[in-house]
């Protein structure tokens, strides 16, 4: 992918993310609005809604997961499980995005609404 196209890429996950975490207009006009791209930008790197919210949502996942080497490694295991707790509590301000994105794309993102689960799962049992 070009250096160009990377950071739009970027700049749209990091518009989302903000958009996404406020009540009021989370239309992809206002996320591309914000990312300082075109829509025709934001629709190349993300198709359509659903694919743009599953993206800010693994991503959001993704850091949680990674937090918690490094919290324990910080603080002592109680401490490091309210510190991460906190992290979940602020992830779940994407679920009911999450959820309209999901009941749109029911039949063909399956396996993809268990992926982002599947690492919290891991990271709480090991």
């Amino acid at each position: 992918m070009r250096s160009d196209a990377r950071s739009n890429r970027l700049r749209i996950l990091e518009a989302a993310a903000e958009v996404l975490a406020v009540p009021g207009d989370t239309s992809l006009k206002s996320i591309a609005r914000r990312a300082g791209v075109g829509q025709g930008t934001l629709y190349r790197h993300f198709p359509t809604r659903e694919s743009l919210v599953l993206h800010v949502y693994w991503e959001e996942v993704e850091e949680l997961v990674n937090a918690v080497p490094a919290l324990l490694k910080t603080l002592c295991p109680p401490l490091a499980l309210r510190a991460w707790l906190e992290r979940l509590l602020a992830l779940g301000r994407y679920a009911p995005e999450f959820a309209d994105a999901m009941s749109e794309a029911t039949g063909m993102l399956t396996k993809q609404c268990r992926q982002p689960y599947q690492p919290l799962l891991d990271a709480l049992s090991g």
